[in-house]
């Protein structure tokens, strides 16, 4: 996956996806791969949690401590898409958007000194 990604000069977390997207539709036979891992691995998604324990996981803390731990590993191709990948099939992606917050002209400091 790696190097898909870096071969793919991925430059934002649209373009990671699509990335993804076109791999596994070129590449049908890895999705039975993951199919037939968990059938008869195991039917966890996670991997590495106490299936005995009713505690809810906090998914970030869970993804640090086994990052720490060497058991997944991250890998970031863009300054805002970051991928863990774990030692099952399962890998997480996260990412992060500036999005532009309109400002209500009501609530700026500059509004309210005019109306004073």
């Amino acid at each position: 996956m790696i190097s898909l990604l870096d071969s793919s000069n991925v430059e934002d977390n649209a373009s990671v996806e699509k990335a993804l997207d076109n791999y596994f539709k070129q590449h049908p036979e890895n999705q039975e791969i993951f199919d037939q891992y968990y059938q008869k691995n195991s039917r966890e998604l996670l991997p590495n949690v106490n299936e005995d324990s009713d505690d809810d996981i906090d998914l970030n803390t869970y993804l640090e401590e086994n990052i720490e731990d060497g058991e997944f590993q991250e890998y970031q191709p863009t300054d805002d898409t970051k991928i863990i990948f774990t030692d099952t099939p399962t890998f997480f992606m996260e990412s992060v958007e500036e999005k532009p917050v309109p400002i209500d002209p009501s609530d700026s400091l500059i509004a309210t000194l005019a109306v004073r």
